[in-house]
């Protein structure tokens, strides 16, 4: 099963000081906007938070303390109940017929 990061990185407030300068300075910051402005698809984008921002497909957020959030990826998960569930059923039909065995 796939998990989904949940693009929620935190930082402490030096680094993701560091880490908004750094995206800034390279251009990433512009870039984005720059995509964001020639799209349609505008609902692909979070909005502008000021403790937040888009960083190589992370979004990093300034919480004070440093910790990686990570998700169940909702549709791999009622994949594998599914077949979990299919699983058992079958599992239910060996015992029945091997009791008539």
């Amino acid at each position: 099963m796939r998990l989904d990061r949940a693009r929620s990185t935190a930082s402490d407030q030096a680094v993701f000081d560091q880490l908004r300068r750094f995206n800034r300075e390279l251009g990433y910051e512009k870039e984005l906007a720059q995509v964001k402005s020639h799209t349609t698809q505008a609902v692909h984008f979070e909005p502008n938070e000021r403790d937040a921002i888009t960083l190589f497909g992370n979004k990093i957020v300034n919480t004070g303390k440093f910790d990686v959030a990570t998700e169940v990826n909702n549709r791999d998960a009622a994949e594998n109940l599914k077949w979990i569930r299919e699983a058992k059923k079958q599992s239910d039909w060996g015992d029945l017929l091997a009791s008539f065995a």
